[in-house]
Order: structure tokens, then sequence, then C-alpha cells
């Protein structure tokens, strides 16, 4: 600023004064303007005490009082919210260890500077964004997003998040005095527009507006015994160890390696590398949630390994291939839980495990229930919510933005697989998708604080982004086509031509999704690259289960053509489904994930091959027989280790038995049998 420069320099030679005295000659009251002038925003020549009326009041007629209190600015905006920013980021780093504050938030301000109008750069900004919601994670590191300016410069810019203000407005200025709500006043929950607190803005506002002041919301007559947990409360947010039995350590650590190797992709909940990292420094041994966490891994990769240890053994030291994992499982659900304690990361990272394991027992809708439950605590705190992710470290942010997607992801595939509603709907959530980089580059990010990902290799995370987009289109379909009548008239169901109208527009949104998937996940049976081979597959599974979903409801229209039109889509979407499914067996791979769709699509052809006369069409019972083998193979495959498989199996097989049609002979899984050689459990 070369002006504030040449005045600098051109003091001194005005004066020889020392600059301590310099200070106080200038320090001159400045002229104050009179009533009608300031309410008319002119410049007032007038001086208040004189008697004299300014020129202005003479020429308008008017009485010329100073009797409007001036109104007191306090400091300037930018440095109060520098500020804040700066001790809001002490505060966060206090409770971590091994940070140093300099680094973190920068050198201390310089009020004289900022005052003058010269403020910090972005980067200076970046580095002491505030971190209002805490994760309940020492998940590293990481550069900090957008500062304070950009982010509200941007919520004005952009139209959705002009709806927000208010939610925001409770965030920030009414959080810390509601607070103790939570009964835990360093965290803070997630309040609604629709929230009787957003009252509170309008009082707050109002008296900010009479007053002349900054609009706080210090209440300092709050009675601390209706604030602070009482002493009777207290237990309820302890989080106590449990005494859990780990699995030896080798094999802790080849179920770690399992997990990472196998699943890590195709659910991707975690960070491999902060995780290896705690277990390395044996947070397991000291954290509760952590503790949970190492034992859901486990749990979920046992079944995926061939180590006779993860299997529960009876008296007479017999096991079964079923019951690996659950000696791990049992423990981490019946530990108690704080019904109180504020939602962490950890949670949400642990009830996508807990999905993941039960999806494959006996009663797989449990983890329905588990992952709305999952889902309600994230809402609790906001974490469907934009500015929430904005107010994070970069990669916590991304984690917290990968659980939650893979809670999105387990409750439409789920709610579709049992008929039931989805525990959010797609309008209520604001988070982008995570970001499309593999893990070891989220701890580096580029100089603009952004994750790249290397150029040479795509991303294993690709393959969530378009997961997730299936999965949207899945609950679309399910609100659209699978609720009660009353919803379906409000979306014009008894209009003229409303069948073939949601059929094109479901069948376009898919049509667009499918022309997007990149080349390394287009199917390819001989795909070399063991987790792009199954990451393909699981996409295609989904795409073609997603139009089985849409157009079988539609096999039945009194229309003849869209019903035909419909049976061929359906027929063919169940082929594809255990042509994949098939490679996938024939490779050795498995996930649950593919269990309900293998049944859906060996169902359907079983319908197909009984009833394909009555719908006017000649069916060839012996090829739809051949598939309906193909199905029956598959779950066979999977049923060794997960036991809805199996279940699914008696029922086709049941069904199938009333016809004359042939069928493989049903093998009685015995309980007690020797470890068996590793790939013994592949069909023939």
């Amino acid at each position: 600023m070369p002006a504030s420069t040449s005045s600098t320099q051109s003091k001194p030679e005005k004066s020889e004064e020392p600059k301590p005295k310099r200070a106080k000659v200038s320090s001159k009251p400045v002229a104050r303007a009179c009533d009608t002038c300031r309410r008319k925003r002119i410049r007032c020549d007038g001086e208040e005490g004189s008697g004299i009326p300014c020129p202005n009041c003479v020429v308008f007629k008017t009485e010329c009082t100073y009797n409007v209190p001036l109104k007191k600015h306090g400091p300037p905006k930018g440095y109060v919210r520098l500020l804040e920013a700066r001790i809001a980021k002490l505060e966060s780093l206090l409770r971590e260890d091994g940070h140093v504050i300099t680094e973190e938030v920068g050198e201390p301000l310089d009020k004289d500077r900022i005052r003058n109008g010269n403020f910090p750069g972005k980067d200076d900004s970046e580095a002491r964004r505030p971190k209002r919601f805490s994760s309940g994670s020492s998940s590293g590191s990481a550069e900090p997003g957008p500062s304070y300016e950009s982010r509200s410069k941007n919520a004005e810019d952009d139209p959705e998040n002009v709806s927000s203000d208010d939610e925001h407005f409770i965030a920030t200025t009414l959080g810390p005095a509601v607070a103790g709500l939570s009964l835990d006043p360093p965290h803070r929950r997630y309040l609604g527009k629709s929230s009787g607190f957003s009252m509170i803005k309008s009082a707050i506002m109002l008296k900010a507006e009479n007053t002349g002041t900054r609009p706080t919301c210090a209440f300092r007559s709050f009675r601390e015994e209706f604030w602070r947990p009482q002493l009777w409360e207290l237990p309820a947010h302890e989080i106590i160890l449990p005494s859990y039995k780990y699995p030896d350590v080798d094999l802790m650590e080849s179920l770690i390696r399992i997990y990472f190797d196998q699943l890590h992709y195709l659910a991707p909940c975690l960070h491999q590398q902060t995780f290896e990292r705690k277990f390395r420094d044996g947070l397991h041994l000291s954290d509760r949630k952590f503790a949970d966490i190492v034992l859901m891994v486990c749990a979920v990769a046992s079944r995926y390994s061939d180590d006779e240890r993860v299997y529960t053994t009876a008296s007479d030291s017999s096991y079964s291939p079923q019951s690996a994992g659950w000696k791990w499982f049992t423990q981490v659900q019946a530990a108690p839980r704080s019904l109180v304690a504020p939602t962490t990361l950890e949670d949400l990272q642990l009830y996508n495990l807990l999905f993941i394991f039960v999806t494959g027992g006996q009663a797989p809708q449990v983890g329905w229930v588990i992952v709305g439950h999952a889902l309600r605590l994230a809402q609790d705190i906001g974490a469907h919510k934009r500015k929430f992710h904005e107010d994070q470290r970069k990669l916590d942010s991304e984690l917290w933005k990968r659980a939650f997607w893979c809670l999105i992801a387990h409750d439409r595939h789920m709610s579709a697989a049992i008929g039931r509603p989805c525990s959010i709907d797609a309008e209520e959530i604001e988070v982008d998708f995570p970001a499309e980089c593999d893990d070891e580059y989220l701890e580096h990010p580029d100089s603009d604080g952004k994750f790249k990902q290397d150029s040479e290799r795509p991303s294993k995370m690709v393959y969530f982004t378009h997961c997730l987009k299936m999965s949207l289109h899945t609950g679309n379909a399910l609100r659209a086509i699978y609720t009660n009548r009353r919803y379906q008239a409000l979306m014009g169901r008894n209009q003229q031509g409303w069948e073939q109208r949601i059929l094109a527009e479901m069948d376009s949104a898919s049509n667009q999704w499918f022309d997007t998937i990149p080349a390394h996940l287009r199917w390819v049976p001989t795909c070399g690259d063991p987790t792009f081979f199954k990451q393909s597959a699981f996409l295609y599974i989904n795409y073609y289960q997603n139009q089985i979903l849409v157009h079988r409801p539609f096999m039945a229209s009194k229309n003849s053509a869209l019903s035909l039109s419909c049976l061929a889509i359906c027929t063919n979407a169940a082929r594809c489904i255990l042509n994949v499914a098939d490679a996938l067996r024939q490779r050795r791979e498995s996930y649950p994930g593919t269990i309900v769709p293998t049944f859906t699509a060996t169902m359907f052809l079983l319908l197909q091959a009984w009833g394909g006369k009555r719908l006017g069409i000649s069916a060839d019972p012996e090829s739809a027989m051949a598939d309906v083998h193909r199905g029956l193979r598959v779950l066979k495959h999977l049923e060794d280790r997960w036991t809805v498989a199996g279940a699914l199996w008696d029922i086709i097989w049941e069904l199938a038995s009333i016809t004359e049609l042939p069928l493989p002979v049903p093998q009685k899984n015995c309980r007690s049998f020797k470890r068996p050689r590793r790939g013994s459990n592949l069909p023939t």
C-alpha cells in the first residue's frame, strides 16, 4: 500500500519528537455528526455544543440535535474473526499431543497491522481455521480447508447455503450456550431450523440492534445445576474399556492384512495408514472405541481366513466355518455403551463394520436397524451437513465423509433387500462424495490443500463414487415405485402415462451412470488386478440388481408392450448377475453384498421357468433351470462362511422341488469336521 507507506515516512520530517509523544498528539477526537446528518448519511459541518445548527439542518429546517448515542463498534471485524479462529484452533490442539502450536496456527497476530488493513494472507487464514467439531479421532494432521472469510463468501454466493444460515448461526453462536444440553460441553450437537432454539437468534439480533453491539450469546445468569452433568448422571458418560480377549498377535496382524487387502476398498470406512499407526502404538489396549474397531476388523476378516483360530470350537474340539469371527463380534456387541455421549468418528466406523458382519448371519435384517441407528447418530452432530465437514481438518473431514457415505450405501442396499424405507432422504444430505484418492495420498495434500491421486494409476476410490451414485438411484426407485399409494399419488401416479414416465426417468439416470463407468472398472472376466476385478463385478451386479428393482413391478402392467419389455429387461439382468457372480465364484472371490442379488436373480429365473406360458411367451425351462443351477452353485460357495447364503439356497431348492425340473441334491452342512485345506470349499 504505497499511500500508507509515504504517509508514514513523511511524519519524521515534520517533527523530531519521539514516537510516544507523536502518538499523543495524533489522538484527536473525531467530529461527530448531528442526528439528522447521521440519519441521512451525509457530511455534517456542525460542531456539537456550539449551539449553532449545522448548514444541513438550516436547509432542511430541522432541529440540530446530538441525542442519539454513538454505537460502540469495537475492534475491526477482520481482527475479531481471525482471533476467534485462532482461539478455537488452540483449544482444539490443547486436547491433542505432539503438536507445535506455532506450526499449526502461525505466529501471533499483529493488531496494528490488521487495524491498518494489512490482513494476513490466504495461507495464514487457512492455518487459523477453527475446528468447531471434535472428531473424536487423532487420525493425524492434514492441511486445513478454506478460511473463515472464504467460507462466508462462498456461503453468500451459493443459493443452497443461504437456507442453512440459521442452522450455522445456531451451531456457531448458540452452540456454546446450549452445549450443556448435550451433557458434554466440549462437543456440539446439530440443531435444525425448526428447533425452538432458532428463535433465540431473533432475540439476540434484536438485542444487538437496540444496543449497537455485536451479536453474542453470553448468558451469565445460567444456573449451573441445570447445565452441567450431576453426580448421578456421570456414570452414563463413562466409557469403560472391557477386558477384551484379542486374537494372538500374529493372527491379529494377519487378519488386518486380509481386511485391507481384500475388503477395504469395497466399503472404505477406514484409513489404512491411520489404523495401522494406532495399532502399532497399542491404542487398542487403552482406547475403548479403537479396541472395538480392531476386534470388528478381525471379525470381518475372519471369514476370509483359513486359520482355524478364527473359529469357535466346541467342547469336543469341533468347529464350523460359519463361526468365523463370532468370538470377537460377541465381545463388542455385548459391551455396554453410553446413550448420551456425543457421536465420534470411531462410532460410525464401528457401525459400518458391525453391519458388514451381521448381514452374513442368520438375521441379516438386523443390519437395517444398525445402519439406521448409526445414521441417526451422524445426524445428531450434523455430519449430513456441509458446514460440519468445512469445520474439520482436511483428513478428518475425508474420514467422516467415508464413514457417513458407507452408511448411506448400506442403508439403500439393505432397504431394497428387505423392502423397508431408507433412514434418511437424499434431499437431507449436503455432504460431497469422498475424494477419489487412495489412502496413501490422503496424508500428503498438495500446496492448495487438496488431495491428489497419482496420475499413473486409477484411484481405487473411483469405484466407491460410482457405487454411491447407484445407491442413490436405488433410493430414488424405492421412493418412487415401492412406497404407499398415497405418496405415489403425490408423485403423479394417477396421471395417464405415469408408468412410462417413471420408467423413462429411471432408465435415463441408470444409463447415464453406466456410460460414465471408467475403463478400468468395465467388466472384463479375465481382469488381472484383483481389486479392480472385484470392484467391477460389484458395480455391474448392483447395476443389474437396480434394473430388476425398477422394472419388476411393471411386469404385471395392463399394457402388454410395457409388460413384455420389463420382462425382457429383468430376464437379461438376472442372467447378467449370475454370469458375474459365477465368475467371482470361479476365482474364489466372495463378498456378502452378492448374496441377495444372486438370490433375486435365481428366484426370478425359477419363476420364469414356471410361469412363462401364462405371460404369453415361449419360455425355455431347460435354459432357465441351467441358470438356476448356476445361482445355486454360487450360494453353495458362499454358505460355507455366510449363513444367510445357505438359508436362501434352502428356500430356492424347496420351491423348485415341487416341479419335475432337475435339481441338485441338498447336502447337510455338518457342524463338526476337520480343518479344510485351502481351496477345498470350491463347489464342483
